[in-house]
């Protein structure tokens, strides 16, 4: 169970899902626009100790010492690799902050929508 759940910016989830999360924490607040700065990050996420994010948002190290209670960071993406991340996971990985995405996200819908 967890604190607080900051979404930080807009993600693709259901009603559904947005109430499924709520039973994971006793808070959950969702943003419906990019954060503009690493300073607007910061603020978005305060105390949270979960945080959820797409592909657009990068989380820095700069981020990621600012912030001390994260302990688990969604992304609502893919992941292809350190490099092509727009999260610090060497960062992550020191600080014990565990790290999920979504395996295959997309992927076989592109070849299917190209093909047909």
């Amino acid at each position: 169970m967890f604190n607080k759940i900051v979404v930080l910016e807009p993600i693709l989830i259901t009603e559904e899902g947005k109430s499924e999360l709520e039973k994971y924490s006793k808070e959950v607040v969702f943003y419906n626009s990019k954060p503009e700065s690493e300073n607007e990050i910061i603020n978005r996420i305060d105390n949270a100790d979960c945080i959820l994010l797409s592909f657009t948002t990068k989380i820095s190290k700069n981020i990621l010492d600012r912030c001390n209670n994260i302990k688990y960071i969604g992304m609502s993406c893919s992941y292809y690799g350190d490099k092509y991340s727009n999260l610090d996971m060497k960062v992550a990985a020191k600080k014990g902050i565990t790290v999920k995405y979504l395996k295959d996200y997309g992927d076989e819908a592109v070849p299917e929508y190209i093909i047909s």
